[in-house]
């Protein structure tokens, strides 16, 4: 027993947030019921239909309280607030989820996928409109990909719009095993 682990269990205890991660200029935490007045509602161009209608969780108290309840508690990962520390304004959230290759169609090249044999998880991150090409992207992505090494010990890969050239280059310089898909 660490005290990290001691500290999870109190938060958890009281309804605290879990810190996932920490950089120089981010703090990225779980969402909190009291987010919801704080996000933009801002739908992703890439995102599909379905993506769309699954990211209303963070805009709906009912919905981000079961997923709080649920996701987080069950399987200790999920999507996240990604905070600015100076002055904690939600600038984007971004996570790791479960990946089913039947909720995005067929890959077009399934060797840049993990081993088909091992379970992965999915890289996700939406930086709001205002807060882009600020590289907090980037240092979001960063230590979400070191959470899910060190702290799930599971392969981690993405699904990108093969038109969203930003998230191509940045999925390319995190080294991140990645397939495009057609969302149009």
């Amino acid at each position: 027993i660490c005290p990290e682990y001691l500290e999870r269990i109190v938060r958890r205890h009281i309804s605290l947030p879990w810190i996932i991660a920490e950089t120089d200029r981010l703090l990225i935490r779980e969402f909190t019921q009291e987010d919801i007045g704080a996000m933009p509602e801002e739908p992703d161009v890439w995102f599909t239909q379905e993506e769309r209608e699954a990211d209303q969780v963070f805009y709906d108290a009912e919905k981000l309280k079961a997923y709080i309840k649920g996701q987080y508690r069950f399987y200790e990962y999920g999507i996240w607030a990604v905070v600015r520390k100076a002055d904690g304004v939600i600038v984007g959230k971004a996570g790791v989820t479960n990946l089913e290759e039947s909720e995005h169609g067929e890959f077009e090249n399934k060797t840049m996928l993990p081993d088909e044999s091992a379970e992965y998880l999915e890289l996700g991150y939406h930086i709001f409109r205002p807060y882009r090409r600020q590289g907090y992207a980037e240092e979001a992505c960063r230590a979400i990909l070191d959470y899910a090494k060190n702290e799930l010990d599971c392969p981690v890969c993405a699904c990108v719009a093969g038109e969203n050239t930003a998230s191509v280059r940045l999925l390319r310089k995190l080294k991140v095993k990645y397939v495009t898909v057609c969302n149009m």
